[in-house]
């Protein structure tokens, strides 16, 4: 019998989730079902680089995956007198959801509930407004190699 072939590098697209609008995304695999991942979102001055780790659950083509990170964001914004400044943020993202995998596949397909918790906002540090939370989901399709 002819072993699987294990494939750990995975780069996928994700619409929503843990970069806003969307992300590319490279993910690694190691033993026991653990991931990480990096990303990368930019669009109408605003870029995020969103980063997690996490377990997924299960043998076959479907499985239960927990992750959580961090996501930078930078964004512009325009002041009251026309002019524009750049703000920084910092996400915190748990990925609760569904992954369809094949064990020895190259296709992925995710889908999953994303809350976004903000931890640190530059708009919110006069305001005193932390942790402020926003449901969010999303939903990623990619190709493992």
């Amino acid at each position: 019998m002819k072993a699987q072939e294990v494939k750990p590098n995975s780069v996928y697209v994700e619409a929503g989730g843990n970069g806003g609008w969307y992300s590319l995304n490279y993910e690694r695999s190691f033993s026991k079902g653990l991931v990480a991942r990096i990303g990368f979102a930019g669009y109408e001055g605003l870029f995020a680089i969103p980063v997690s780790f996490g377990k997924v659950f299960g043998e076959n083509n479907n499985h239960l995956e927990l992750t959580a990170g961090l996501t930078y964001v930078n964004y512009e914004i325009d002041e009251d007198d026309g002019a524009y400044s750049r703000m920084d943020m910092v996400v915190a993202i748990p990925f609760l959801g569904y992954r369809f995998q094949k064990p020895s596949g190259k296709f992925i397909f995710r889908a999953g509930l994303t809350p976004h918790i903000v931890l640190y906002n530059e708009d919110f540090v006069t305001e005193g407004r932390y942790g402020t939370f926003r449901f969010s989901a999303g939903i990623s399709f990619g190709y493992r190699f």
